[in-house]
């Protein structure tokens, strides 16, 4: 069915096409966590491909609510209140890799928040890669205003008037423009009865919107539309996983 709407690539540096989105025990205090494979929750982002797919095998025993928001109404809602803000998220903000690394490159890379390209707005989010990026030599400190920034998107995206929420149910898809919208997910809990399990797809749809240069590093080395997004590192293995890794 994924395939349909686009061609599936690596969910992370091992190469997995299909995602497992459960608590396998990783700490979501560590910087080079990536939050899907912990039960906390998971501020608002988007991900590294063109189209985000879920399907919800199972619930855990509670919590784990899914927020949409659209980027562009957050753009909008940035632009009006504060445009100084605005006009930082088009210049470049330093992203952390997580440890999923490139051949020859550095554990960070950067991109502007906001990109404006071929009359598109496509807008990239997550707080999360920002802070943690910060530990690395060499990368600029986050200053006032860039903090200031960060507190009125995650706010804006979480707010009432913008977020949309849905408890997904087995057998539920969710299916996601990364480039206009964001997503989020509360924490939750398991028991030995109930475990929370998602499926998920990162696709490139052969038919999806242009994107500047700055997209390169975060789609894989690519821009162009049908085959960019994924992580590959040197040993990634693309295939098929059966449990969570």
């Amino acid at each position: 069915m994924g395939l349909r709407w686009g061609r599936a690539v690596s969910n992370n540096a091992a190469g997995h096409l299909v995602g497992h989105i459960k608590d396998i025990g990783h700490d979501p205090l560590d910087p080079g966590t990536r939050l899907f494979a912990t039960r906390a929750a998971q501020p608002f982002h988007n991900d590294a491909a063109d189209v985000v797919g879920l399907l919800c095998l199972t619930l855990g025993e509670s919590g784990g609510l899914s927020s949409w928001t659209s980027s562009v109404s957050v753009y909008n809602a940035v632009l009006a209140a504060r445009p100084d803000l605005a006009r930082l998220l088009t210049q470049p903000w330093v992203w952390d890799r997580k440890g999923e690394v490139p051949p020859g490159k550095p554990p960070t890379f950067a991109m502007p928040v906001f990109n404006h390209h071929a009359g598109h707005l496509s807008v990239n989010w997550s707080s999360n890669y920002f802070l943690a990026a910060q530990r690395h030599p060499g990368v600029p400190a986050l200053t006032p205003a860039h903090l200031e920034a960060i507190a009125l998107v995650d706010a804006l995206a979480a707010s009432d008037a913008l977020r949309l929420d849905a408890m997904l149910a087995p057998g539920d898809v969710q299916l996601l423009s990364n480039h206009t919208v964001f997503h989020a997910r509360s924490a939750f809990t398991d028991s030995p009865e109930r475990k929370r399990h998602l499926l998920r797809l990162w696709l490139a749809p052969e038919d999806d919107r242009p994107l500047p240069e700055a997209y390169r590093e975060i789609l894989g080395g690519s821009v162009e539309v049908g085959r960019r997004g994924g992580i590959v590192v040197e040993g990634t293995r693309l295939h098929v996983p059966l449990e969570a890794a």
